[in-house]
């Protein structure tokens, strides 16, 4: 048992140090780089560099206490920093999947339904110059390259016409409701339940996917506390904005995995959670089962 507890320390330790201490770093010393080179010289490199030998001249800075004060200062800063983007990304991990049904987040939802309307209109209009496109002095081949256009226009903004305020909480939205039409389940409700009975390869893989959407998350959090730093020095935010869309990217890409696998979960072990409860199972799986399962676990 001792064995275990030190091992699993140690990972534990391990995984901080690499999510929260090493990124903390790097951005404490770009905070440090910030400040010294300021707004009106950005790139003077020269300049960060001979206050670079200018400390590393110093004798007071070569004593073992200042040495030790320094580093002990510098984690404790890294850790903060690190701690700081963890809570950020959890908040930013939620409000990808918000519902946005209070002002001002319901005005971004319905900018983005807006979007995915006029964008439909245009695919529509697209498609009837390219069924007729002698009517519209336009050639066959153009025109169907303009129906791929404005098809992948609308496909950004989502696969169906958006109900949350974000591509990712489609996703998860679209989940819920393919499994309301499909067997008549409350997934909200029920998931926890269906998690028990899931088996451990699944588990693993669904885990995996949810660790891979978190750190993204926290990703897209550092590209923010790295876009702060232009109040410093303004390229930070130049940078801030490469992580963002970086992370953004990736937790678009985990998110669409993470569904992918909740609804094969749904689809393959429901008739499972559903005989564990004692419900009689239809094969092929009808609402009727779902709806039993639903009115059994609300208890009411």
């Amino acid at each position: 048992m001792s064995g275990f507890l030190a091992e699993l320390a140690k990972n534990l330790a391990d995984r901080w140090l690499a999510a929260l201490v090493l990124p903390g770093v790097l951005w404490i010393t770009a905070l440090v780089v910030a400040d010294r080179l300021g707004q009106r010289h950005p790139f003077d490199i020269e300049g960060l560099h001979g206050w670079l030998q200018a400390q590393a001249a110093n004798p007071g800075n070569h004593a073992l206490a200042t040495v030790l004060l320094a580093a002990t200062g510098l984690l404790a800063a890294a850790a903060a920093a690190g701690m700081a983007a963890s809570a950020l990304g959890s908040l930013l991990r939620r409000a990808y999947a918000g519902a946005g049904e209070r002002r001002p987040l319901m005005w971004l939802a319905i900018a983005r339904q807006h979007r995915w309307d006029r964008a439909t209109a245009q695919l529509k209009k697209a498609i009837a110059v390219a069924a007729n496109p002698a009517a519209h002095a336009t050639t066959a081949d153009r025109a169907m390259a303009d129906v791929r256009r404005a098809e992948s226009r609308r496909k950004a903004i989502g696969d169906s016409r958006p109900a949350r305020l974000t591509p990712i909480g489609d996703l998860f939205h679209l989940v819920a409701v393919r499994a309301k039409t499909a067997y008549g389940l409350d997934l909200d409700l029920a998931w926890p339940r269906l998690w028990a009975v899931l088996p451990d390869a699944l588990r693993t893989d669904l885990a995996a996917s949810s660790d891979a959407y978190g750190s993204a998350a926290r990703l897209t959090a550092w590209g923010l506390l790295y876009a702060l730093l232009a109040v410093f020095c303004w390229p930070a935010v130049l940078i801030g904005a490469v992580i963002v869309t970086y992370g953004w990217v990736q937790a678009r890409a985990a998110a669409q995995v993470l569904a992918e696998l909740i609804e094969t979960a749904m689809d393959l072990h429901l008739s499972d959670l559903a005989e564990r409860l004692g419900i009689p199972v239809d094969k092929p799986l009808t609402s009727s089962t779902g709806e039993a399962v639903t009115r059994l676990l609300r208890k009411d």
